[in-house]
């Protein structure tokens, strides 16, 4: 399972561009693997993507965030979102982080790029500033019948698509970490939590998934 806004890459050491820095995957995919229960469990109900490397980079512009908004849309060609929500496009993931923050994902090899062409549309433009952090966060997908029975166990948030419909993202709190949940539709969502939560969170997803079943489909599965 992958989305057009992940990014999976199997190598232990990737460059994320040819002049950028070098990012390991923040979750070790053979020990992610080991919590694949669908040996037991032939038709498990949910579904783990764990990802190598994704292209992250934070967005920030102060009121009016016109500017910044014109350059995304002018350089990738993504409407920008509106609260609590998130917009993509071309294998790209624009959310809406906070009033004056976005978090975009991409490919890693186009975050040197991406950012360059950002700052040149920019130009001089006040208070705005974009930040690589793909090293900072790790991105999740978790789907499946049962993928909303096991998110309720961790998060405080109502997930259900008549309250929580594709298309809307949002900080919470997940399984006592931070993190942030998108619903991608068709019974997917993705989570984004802190590279040093990463292990954490799926584990806990592995035991929160104990009678659904889990298989994992880690780097290129």
């Amino acid at each position: 399972m992958s989305d057009a806004g992940v990014v999976f890459v199997e190598p232990q050491w990737v460059a994320a561009a040819a002049k950028g820095p070098v990012v390991e995957p923040p979750l070790s995919a053979a020990r992610v693997r080991a919590l694949d229960t669908s040996d037991r469990v032939p038709d498990p109900g949910l579904i783990l993507a764990v990802p190598g490397v994704v292209g992250l980079l934070t967005l920030r512009g102060g009121a009016p965030q016109a500017p910044l908004g014109n350059a995304v849309s002018s350089v990738l060609g993504l409407e920008p979102p509106t609260r609590l929500a998130y917009t993509e496009a071309d294998g790209r993931r624009l959310r809406w982080m906070s009033p004056d923050e976005w978090l975009l994902s991409c490919a890693p090899a186009e975050t040197t790029d991406i950012e360059a062409r950002l700052r040149a549309e920019l130009g001089e433009a006040p208070r705005v500033s974009i930040t690589e952090v793909s090293a900072a966060w790790c991105v999740l997908e978790l789907g499946g019948r049962d993928v909303r029975a096991v998110l309720s166990r961790g998060v405080p948030i109502d997930v259900d698509p008549a309250v929580f419909p594709p298309g809307r993202t949002a900080s919470t709190v997940f399984a006592k970490a931070g993190a942030t949940i998108s619903n991608l539709g068709e019974e997917r969502y993705e989570v984004i939590c802190r590279r040093s939560l990463a292990d954490y969170i799926a584990r806990w997803i592995a035991s929160a998934a104990r009678g659904h079943g889990l298989r994992v489909q880690a780097g290129t599965d």
